[in-house]
């Protein structure tokens, strides 16, 4: 599932490039037969709505999101977004594939999904990061997130004590993507000015070092279809030691 060889062909570049900026992307990481794969499968998921009011969090599961109207919806959309002018914010769509994972067990999730999961996390995959980074990973949790109009994910750096993140990555699903439409992965220096910007491409991994301060940019009404995509951290340790 992996394609291999989309690093070993750049890997001295890729090492290179992360060490100098924390960051770099990996165009068709995955075969393509496999990522178009993976991308129908998503289409099919049961969805959850996750939001936060200040500390607090919010899960919106499925059926609850089903019976929810499109003024309801609206309504929570807005006023995220008043939230998100002065205080840290989200709000998104989700799948959490590493949660369902260990708790229900591999076959609860679809098979496309499991198999990318299993990928991601293959000693494959941990010795090639390694190779780019530095960085000994020990795993990835991953969730599938939906970016539709209005969702976004405003200033962090993924630095939660307690977690072992090393470093982030997003596996893009968003076919096709245009600057235009928001959505994007936008690092920032320490003033809060943007400094490089990840516009979605679909089948392309994005990996940065934690801490690093980025956002995802809210999803404009001009955007034509979600901005999905695989996502989480790679972090050290076990699964089952942590949240």
């Amino acid at each position: 599932m992996i394609n291999a060889s989309a690093i070993l062909d750049s890997l001295d570049t890729l090492h290179a490039r992360f060490h100098a900026e924390g960051r770099v992307q990996v165009t068709q990481i995955l075969h393509p037969k496999a990522a178009r794969s993976l991308r129908a499968a998503v289409d099919s998921l049961d969805w959850r709505l996750v939001l936060n009011e200040g500390d607090k969090h919010f899960d919106i599961q499925p059926n609850q999101l089903a019976s929810m109207t499109g003024r309801q919806y609206r309504q929570l959309r807005l006023a995220a977004a008043e939230r998100a002018q002065h205080q840290f914010q989200y709000f998104f769509e989700n799948y959490p594939v590493h949660d369902i994972y260990h708790g229900r067990g591999p076959d609860a999730l679809p098979g496309q999904i499991r198999n990318v999961y299993e990928a991601l996390n293959s000693q494959e995959m941990l010795s090639l990061l390694y190779r780019i980074t530095g960085l000994p990973a020990d795993f990835c949790d991953a969730q599938i997130t939906r970016f539709r109009t209005g969702a976004m994910l405003n200033e962090h750096d993924d630095d939660v004590p307690g977690k072992n993140r090393l470093f982030a990555y997003t596996l893009s699903l968003a076919d096709p993507w245009k600057a235009s439409w928001g959505g994007t992965l936008s690092f920032l220096d320490e003033a809060g000015e943007v400094t490089q910007r990840f516009v979605p491409s679909f089948n392309t991994l994005s990996i940065f070092a934690v801490p690093t301060a980025h956002r995802v940019d809210p999803v404009n009404e001009k955007a034509r279809g979600a901005r999905v995509s695989v996502t989480g951290w790679y972090r050290a340790g076990a699964p089952e030691e942590f949240g």
